[in-house]
């Protein structure tokens, strides 16, 4: 009786597993079709004009919550795959199964053209014959150059002149008797002029006129270049474009970040003979930096120098005038700086004068600290004193491009010195020197320099 019932549960137990098995097989063997309701289909909800558009600014690919959302309807397990190259564009998840939600990220579309890519769509693993469009709209077409006009010095030589465009562009010299300069590409989006020596001494002028191809040819710049007759020394810092890395120099003051330090210069940089005692002093790192086209001097609490080399075409002893253009430091949140301008001299000649910028707010002090060239403390006799203008400074409200500063007449100076030789040197100072600066005002006082001109009085 016991081996009765036993025989009989076993047999029970394995009817029982035997319909286990063929219940779990036909499940899994029946995936691609009875596991679904209807027909395949896969939707994305959302779309503009069949697409899934973009704006042509970045939305950041690492950031999940940032990322534009778009709902997806499907009955099947489904996988979105790029039909051509993508560095652009970042669909997360990529692939899923039936309802849910993509993210879609982008970078900027810097081009004056609309771009998309197409996403092949396949439902169980296969290609369902459907496509999702992403498209990312366009950068409106600029262009604009580094500097709205060109001064070279009497000597010649070359002149870059880089063009901030997102279109193509072609460039020419215009004028009569322009043949002194000639221009060509050094590099993408760098124009180089090579100028000729002025052997007649007078001024002479031509225009560098650029102008957009195709559909752009609407974008034109026409830069004036002059090339000055007998000057002392004339420096506007064109050769400061990017690091020897390859790294573009800033254009506008709040992207210092961007900027290097005098130090770090390539030999061809340093040659032109600028320097900074500027931390010699305090034996701490200089404050004076690369921009493209100009320099930067000072930092958080200490107060930085530009020193131009000896002016070595004076002969004897002589009066002369020095002229240059000074822009103060702005945050791009509107943060300004202190706006004091010192201006002196080493190695002969007195300052005695300062014109230009805000006048009532122009003096010659007594003195000033500054170090030689070990970094051993001297003072400077007789100091141009300046408070900047209270629109002078970058804004990038105003002036996004950091251009147009540069057009006003209030950031011209010039500084009447007398007694000046071969050895004298021009030191123009954002704020007091090295860490004297700091508690003095809001312990920042930075300051972009260019176009410094000496001649005789």
């Amino acid at each position: 009786m016991k081996t009765f019932k036993t025989n009989i549960l076993n047999r029970v137990r394995a009817l029982s597993l035997l319909a286990l098995v063929a219940a779990l097989a036909f499940g899994f063997t029946s995936c691609n079709d009875d596991k679904y309701d209807g027909d395949p289909y896969f939707n994305v909800e959302g779309l503009t004009d069949g697409a899934i558009v973009l704006e042509n600014v970045a939305i950041d690919t690492t950031s999940y919550s940032a990322a534009k959302k778009f709902v997806v309807r499907s009955n099947r397990p489904w996988k979105l795959v790029a039909q051509g190259e993508n560095g652009w564009v970042r669909v997360f998840p990529s692939e899923g199964e039936g309802d849910g939600i993509i993210r879609v990220s982008s970078l900027e579309n810097v081009k004056p053209v609309n771009r998309e890519l197409k996403f092949k769509v396949l439902l169980d693993g296969e290609d369902c014959g459907q496509t999702v469009t992403i498209m990312q709209k366009l950068s409106e077409p600029y262009m604009r150059a580094s500097s709205n006009m060109v001064q070279v010095a009497r000597e010649g030589g070359d002149v870059l002149i880089p063009i901030i465009t997102n279109v193509p562009f072609t460039f020419e010299i215009q004028g009569e008797n322009s043949d002194w300069v000639t221009a060509t590409l050094d590099s993408e989006g760098v124009i180089k002029l090579n100028c000729l020596y002025n052997t007649p001494g007078a001024e002479r002028n031509a225009t560098l006129h650029v102008q957009g191809e195709g559909d752009f040819s609407n974008l034109q710049l026409n830069i004036p270049i002059t090339q000055l007759g007998e000057v002392l020394l004339y420096e506007n810092f064109t050769w400061l474009v990017k690091s020897e890395a390859g790294v573009d120099y800033p254009l506008v003051g709040w992207e210092y970040d961007k900027c290097l330090r005098i130090d770090a210069w390539s030999a061809d940089e340093k040659s032109h003979g600028w320097e900074s005692r500027s931390g010699l002093m305090s034996k701490k790192v200089p404050a004076a930096y690369s921009m493209k086209g100009f320099v930067k001097v000072g930092r958080t609490n200490f107060g930085g120098e530009g020193l131009s080399p000896a002016l070595t075409k004076i002969e004897g002893t002589r009066d002369i005038k020095v002229s240059f253009q000074a822009v103060a430091y702005a945050a791009a949140t509107g943060a300004v700086d202190d706006k004091e301008l010192y201006v002196g001299v080493i190695g002969g000649g007195k300052v005695v004068g300062i014109t230009g910028g805000d006048e009532t707010k122009n003096s010659v002090e007594r003195s000033f600290s500054y170090c030689d060239e070990n970094g051993n403390p001297i003072e400077l006799v007789g100091v141009a004193h300046a408070t900047l203008h209270a629109d002078n400074q970058f804004n990038q409200n105003i002036d996004p491009t950091g251009l147009k500063i540069w057009d006003e007449p209030f950031t011209h100076y010039t500084v009447l010195i007398e007694g000046a030789t071969s050895q004298t040197r021009i030191a123009l100072f954002g704020g007091l020197f090295d860490t004297a600066l700091k508690g003095v005002g809001k312990g920042k006082n930075r300051m972009f320099f260019d176009n410094v001109k000496v001649e005789y009085r």
